[in-house]
């Protein structure tokens, strides 16, 4: 029994710790949330950017040559559109949940989104992506692609002062999401493409000079 109660006390003071460790440190606001996924969606566009401006045209024509289609320059290219759109598209979430924002503001982001998407679709339309997940990707693309022009079909038909529901910013639990997917980029292509990329390419160049001496 006294063991018992020993640990209802213990207990007790744990949830007591936890609620005031909540209290002094306070979650964050949602904008603060949306602006945290921004940031990391620009981050996975540069470094997926200097993969394909700075990597890629660095290795070897044979080692480039062996990399799955996944890894391909154009599918680079769309996955740094993609996270690029993806984060115009939260900004656009805040621009219509903000009273400050006018209408030309908005419209000026969903015009960068369609242009994202447009040119994410452009890069990797034509890519043999005979696989599952590539073709899945590619009808995301063109799914976000063309909800992007609705979005601006929709705001030329709105007044400034009136907010439409369809265009409310994105729930919480999808913002979570846009951060996991952005943080994915960020792990896959520091992890793996780079390491990988520089390694052989050292490597090659130093049994090259090896064999030249």
């Amino acid at each position: 029994m006294d063991w018992a109660r020993g640990e209802g006390k213990l207990d007790k003071t744990k949830l007591k710790l936890k609620l005031k460790l909540i209290q002094n440190t306070g979650k964050p606001t949602v904008p603060e949330s949306r602006r945290a996924s921004i940031d990391i969606f620009l981050k996975a566009a540069g470094y997926l950017d200097c993969a394909v401006r700075h990597v890629l045209p660095h290795l070897p024509p044979a080692l480039r040559g062996d990399l799955p289609v996944d890894l391909a320059e154009g599918v680079l290219r769309a996955l740094c559109l993609q996270a690029l759109g993806q984060g115009v598209e939260i900004q656009l979430g805040l621009a219509i949940d903000s009273t400050k924002a006018t209408l030309a503001v908005k419209r000026r982001l969903a015009c960068e989104m369609v242009k994202c998407w447009q040119q994410a679709q452009d890069n990797i339309t034509n890519l043999p992506l005979a696989n599952c997940w590539g073709e899945k990707h590619q009808l995301f693309v063109k799914w976000k692609y063309i909800e992007a022009k609705n979005c601006i079909v929709e705001l030329e038909t709105v007044d400034d002062n009136i907010r439409p529901i369809e265009l409310r910013s994105s729930p919480w639990c999808d913002h979570i999401k846009n951060m996991k997917i952005a943080y994915a980029y960020i792990m896959l292509f520091c992890k793996h493409i780079f390491p990988c990329a520089w390694l052989h390419l050292v490597l090659r160049e130093t049994r090259d000079t090896h064999l030249s001496t």
